[in-house]
């Protein structure tokens, strides 16, 4: 337990140099180290052909000109993002009516979500807030916990579903103008 003194280099970059308090049976996390050019042009290009992007702690998503999507260079299925893990380690794309689950930090392997959950075309996609491997999702058929990592599925509700949004171990939905809260815990 003391101050220490970490640093960071690489050739041609700017060196990251920190000065970190560790203390006695506690560990001391350093946040994601980003090195800048050593001759760094302010205002210049770093990449052309950009529509959007979005960032997260650890990762930079481009949106091409032509729809395309990538991470770090590497290209990721899909031409719209549809939402983020609560860790931000994973994404949903969207390619026509086709859903992806893409873990960001491998972005060349991406699981169909459709072939996955085949019950009914998907009008709406979201990660569960505890877990990159379960969703809640809504069908014209009704709505549904998917969990891709038991390869698993519950039916929550049937019918059509006006709108749900999941918090914690519960999910809200409005069905035939009912509130309706579900417990994922029973």
């Amino acid at each position: 337990p003391k101050i220490h003194t970490a640093e960071i280099s690489k050739p041609g970059y700017q060196n990251w140099i920190k000065e970190i308090a560790v203390a006695p049976s506690l560990v001391t996390e350093i946040p994601p180290v980003v090195l800048l050019p050593e001759k760094l042009q302010l205002g210049a290009a770093i990449k052309t052909g950009v529509k959007n992007f979005w960032a997260s702690r650890n990762y930079l998503i481009i949106q091409k000109n032509d729809q395309s999507l990538e991470v770090s260079g590497k290209k990721i299925i899909g031409t719209e993002i549809i939402g983020w893990s609560a860790d931000q380690e994973a994404i949903i794309t969207r390619s026509g009516r086709s859903y992806f689950l893409t873990d960001l930090s491998r972005p060349a392997s991406a699981l169909n979500l459709n072939l996955t959950f085949n019950n009914g075309k998907i009008k709406k996609i979201q990660f569960h807030h505890q877990n990159n491997n379960q969703f809640v999702i809504q069908t014209e058929k009704g709505l549904y916990f998917l969990n891709t990592e038991a390869l698993t599925f519950n039916h929550i509700a049937q019918g059509d579903i006006l709108a749900f949004l999941s918090q914690a171990n519960r999910i809200i939905f409005v069905k035939k103008g009912n509130l309706i809260f579900y417990d994922l815990n029973s």
